[in-house]
């Protein structure tokens, strides 16, 4: 009898086999076996120790560096961190070249942390859901090397899969992706089918990985968010807001409300309490917010980059937590957020400079932007600061983006959905300032396959890239700087 299901059972054990070899050739990990049944639930009572991380973009190594600093890793890399709960912020994805590589690592620990009675939960960012969409603006070049990899092996298990008759028939990964792109450069083809085949609804990685991801998420008295959430996501419900992400990512819904997703206002888009100069954070909403939502005391957030390190608005309810740690954002010092019974809130940081200060959390004095001085007026940082452009009036022009996909060129200009979210949060944080000191504002945004609007081209195509410069357009001269 054992014999017989044995053979029975080998379709099953061969499959099994093929995916730890793809995953091994992918990852270079063995992951544990998984616990039953998975996890998926927005609120979690406190734990005894709490670590909070924030924003990872493709890096592994600080990755690392931020698990250790925390004592969740040890030095083989293996789950150290007993009962802890750990949550990562989300934005795992995009800026760096090891993302798959980091989603593999998070899974291990998740299997690691469970056996011991600890936890790991990770949530969805603004760049997990972008890439989703295909929306692929802020990849990095590594990323599409990275993703190319994975679909090779995985296309060479499914081929391993098909001399099993015992099996059913793996589907063809590209099935319905096309096989060029308006603008994309040929070397990137292969790349960005790759990526849109692991990562689009029901994909292979998106359905193992980011399908259980939270959204939104509390853990005793303290709302994770990537974003933000206002009243009416509340009055939505946290729990539908999870469900509603998760459905559309593994395929049973066939669309998400932009209003959860992809809107300014969105829940992984929110940087209303965020912004790094303090005055700009909206505490008497936050407070509203986390009144209606049972014993929650402050909200943790990612999204916007803290130059100055991990810090806390609105008394120490509003806390930012993304450093900017990855090499394809500002490579900046990690730091994580430990929340504990004993000692209340800190920072362990790799930064020395600012351990004498910050034992015990809260706060340095919250560092402020920079402003920029012309001359004659102060103005928040644009990407260029073109004198007597318009009119005789200064032009703040803020690009959003270079794509490192496509040669420099309009082609037929559509702005992708990340473009057009970046160009409203640069409007509304430049705009006024520049009014007010008469300077014309004027955004060009990069559509998700690099297609810029035909001024952008133009303007760029006039100026080298330069600390200071002078340009002859339309026979006078315009002086610039970049800023």
């Amino acid at each position: 009898m054992d014999a017989d299901n044995t053979c029975k059972n080998l379709p099953n054990l061969y499959s099994s086999f093929v995916d730890t070899f793809v995953d091994f050739s992918v990852s270079e990990i063995f992951l544990p076996d998984p616990p039953s049944p998975p996890v998926f639930q927005t609120s979690y009572p406190s734990p005894n120790r709490l670590i909070a991380i924030g924003d990872l973009h493709g890096d592994l190594r600080k990755s690392k560096q931020a698990l250790r600093l925390a004592g969740l890793i040890d030095s083989q890399d293996q789950w150290s961190g007993g009962s802890s709960t750990l949550v990562q912020v989300g934005d795992v994805l995009d800026r760096g070249g090891q993302e798959l590589k980091i989603l593999y690592f998070l899974e291990k620990l998740k299997r690691q942390a469970a056996k011991v009675g600890g936890n790991v939960i990770t949530m969805n960012g603004n760049h997990e859901i972008m890439n989703v969409y295909g929306d692929f603006w802020c990849t990095d070049p590594s990323g599409l090397d990275e993703f190319q990899n994975w679909a090779d092996w995985f296309t060479i298990g499914n081929n391993m899969k098909r001399l099993c008759d015992g099996l059913e028939k793996p589907k063809d990964i590209y099935d319905g992706i096309p096989t060029s792109f308006p603008g994309v450069k040929q070397e990137y083809v292969n790349g960005f089918r790759a990526r849109i085949a692991a990562l689009r609804p029901q994909g292979p990685i998106a359905s193992r990985f980011l399908s259980k991801n939270m959204t939104v998420l509390v853990v005793g008295e303290s709302v994770f968010v990537h974003g933000g959430i206002l009243p009416h996501h509340v009055a939505y419900g946290l729990e539908r807001i999870n469900e509603e992400v998760r459905d559309w990512i593994t395929g049973l819904k066939e669309t998400v409300s932009s209003d959860l997703v992809m809107s300014r206002s969105s829940v992984v888009w929110l940087r209303k309490f965020s912004n790094e100069v303090a005055e700009d954070c909206d505490c008497s909403m936050l407070e509203h917010v986390l009144a209606t939502i049972p014993g929650a005391r402050r909200m943790i957030m990612g999204h916007t980059i803290q130059k100055g390190g991990i810090n806390a608005s609105c008394n120490n309810k509003a806390i930012r937590i993304d450093v900017g740690m990855s090499k394809g954002c500002i490579d900046g010092l990690p730091e994580v957020l430990e929340i504990s019974e004993d000692s209340g809130l800190r920072i362990l940081t790799s930064n020395p400079a600012y351990d004498q200060n910050r034992h015990d959390l809260m706060m340095r004095k919250q560092h402020e932007t920079r402003p920029i001085q012309d001359g004659r007026s102060t103005l928040r940082s644009a990407d260029i600061l073109v004198f007597g452009w318009i009119e005789g009036k200064h032009g703040c022009v803020d690009l959003t983006g270079v794509s490192p996909f496509v040669g420099l060129g309009s082609g037929s200009f559509t702005a992708g959905h990340a473009a057009l979210k970046a160009v409203t949060c640069k409007v509304v944080k430049h705009e006024n300032a520049c009014i007010k000191n008469q300077h014309v504002f004027v955004t060009f945004a990069f559509d998700t396959f690099g297609f810029l609007a035909p001024e952008g081209v133009d303007i760029t195509k006039k100026m080298p890239i330069s600390d200071e410069n002078e340009m002859v357009s339309n026979s006078r001269t315009i002086r610039h700087k970049m800023i």
